[in-house]
């Protein structure tokens, strides 16, 4: 009987492990899924407008600071290999780590119905390559105000933009400054930190479950011990073995004072039996007394 009640242990123990265990997995499941979903836009509007502040206070800045006669000469010279360029790109480099920007600043100039490239903060020049011109530009280029996009995706992933002007010395329009806003990599990176918190969070949940799992087996199982015992004792011929301390308002609690009544039953009916016992016993030596009396002589 210890044997089959510590199985029922195990079996507890087992059982809401297992079930605490699968709750977690498909907990696990959903957030994987989640994670695996694919932006395709559009953001929401909140959200949008707060990037668009954002990126409006970079391209504004940038504007400020560069020097539009050093950016006509270095469009016209061609070459990243320049005092213009280096001290442009240097000017643009301090502005991406004063708004801490991630993404790229770079310089964009019209030619034609296309644009090409100019300063960037990278170390690889890109000067002279061409770049589409968005209706946003051709407006920024014309004398407009600063200009946002969007969330659009292209081959390196999904973006935000904005454009402001930058004039020279005569206030003509010369460039414009582009920032941008990666929002792939911002995807990716919310990802990233919602999976390990998920991992994290599943681990525990599966401790606290696995451990509250073994504490409420052991809870069940130690009054169902005592039960065993008790009624080991009584199969022995003890009727009266040491109080049984178990108490509840639950199934083993109402089985337990069934139990102390089955036994206390018990117990009555052995009184019953040895009074009985002793009162035949009695007669039947008032009886041997009796014959005795009645055998000797006169």
């Amino acid at each position: 009987m210890p044997g089959k009640l510590r199985s029922i242990e195990t079996t507890l123990i087992f059982g809401s492990s297992v079930v605490s265990i699968a709750m977690a997995l498909l907990v696990g499941g959903v957030s994987l899924a989640l994670l695996s979903w694919e932006f395709h836009g559009p953001l929401g509007g909140e959200v949008e407008q707060l990037l668009h502040r954002e990126l409006e206070q970079v391209v504004e800045a940038a504007a400020a600071d560069l020097n539009g006669d050093q950016l006509e000469r270095v469009y016209r010279s061609g070459t990243a290999r320049s005092a213009d360029y280096e001290a442009l790109q240097t000017t643009l480099r301090n502005i991406q780590a004063r708004f801490r920007m991630k993404s790229d600043i770079y310089t964009l100039h019209l030619d034609g119905e296309r644009t090409r490239f100019g300063l960037t903060c990278k170390s690889t020049a890109l000067i002279g390559q061409e770049y589409e011109l968005t209706d946003t530009m051709r407006r920024v280029f014309e004398g407009g105000p600063i200009g946002t996009t969007g969330a659009y995706g292209d081959d390196h992933g999904w973006w935000i933009s904005a454009y402001a002007p930058v004039r020279n010395s005569n206030g003509v329009v010369v460039a414009l400054v582009e920032a941008d806003f990666d929002l792939s990599r911002h995807i990716q990176e919310t990802r990233n930190r919602v999976l390990r918190s998920s991992f994290i969070a599943l681990g525990i949940g599966v401790l606290v479950a696995v451990v509250f799992s073994f504490f409420s087996a052991r809870r069940i199982s130690r009054p169902l011990r005592r039960l065993s015992a008790l009624a080991t004792q009584i199969s022995e011929g003890d009727l009266d073995p040491k109080e049984l301390d178990v108490s509840g308002n639950d199934e083993i609690g109402r089985i337990a004072e069934s139990f102390q009544r089955t036994l206390a039953a018990l117990r009555y009916y052995q009184l019953r039996v040895e009074e009985l016992e002793n009162g035949a016993s009695g007669k039947d030596e008032g009886e041997g007394e009796g014959e005795r009396k009645d055998e000797e002589p006169t």
